[in-house]
């Protein structure tokens, strides 16, 4: 008797995630041209690390499904994106202003990230 066995592996697992930096941004262009989401109850400034640390995690989330591969969290809670963003997040130059500590940006500054191909947030075979 011969026994197959197939390892599930979910492809809308969120890949993993990479900091890119800090960049200044203005309202045209705009360092991405598309403002996806908000997330102004999100901030909690009495746990500001962990509001803004699942900001960017939700903010990832959003992107992925509209398959975008760069996006990043102005003004703290603003989630952007869009097509190109690999050719536009650094149309202003950077900048030292977002709260890099944080991984945000704050006015006028957007904090980016690009998803690492080929990596899961929790890779299936060792649980890591």
């Amino acid at each position: 008797m011969l026994v197959c066995s197939f390892l599930h592996i979910d492809k809308t697992a969120l890949p993993l995630y990479e900091r890119v930096g800090c960049f200044k941004d203005k309202r045209n262009p705009r360092a991405f041209p598309d403002l996806v989401v908000k997330y102004p109850d999100m901030v909690n400034d009495s746990d500001l690390a962990n509001s803004l640390a699942t900001i960017v995690h939700a903010c990832a989330n959003e992107v992925y499904k509209n398959g975008f591969w760069y996006f990043g969290v102005e003004y703290r809670y603003e989630c952007w994106s869009g097509m190109n963003g690999n050719k536009t997040y650094n149309t202003h130059g950077s900048s030292d202003d977002c709260l890099s500590n944080y991984g945000v940006g704050d006015k006028w500054t957007i904090f980016v990230y690009r998803f690492v191909e080929g990596k899961l947030l929790v890779d299936h075979f060792t649980g890591i």
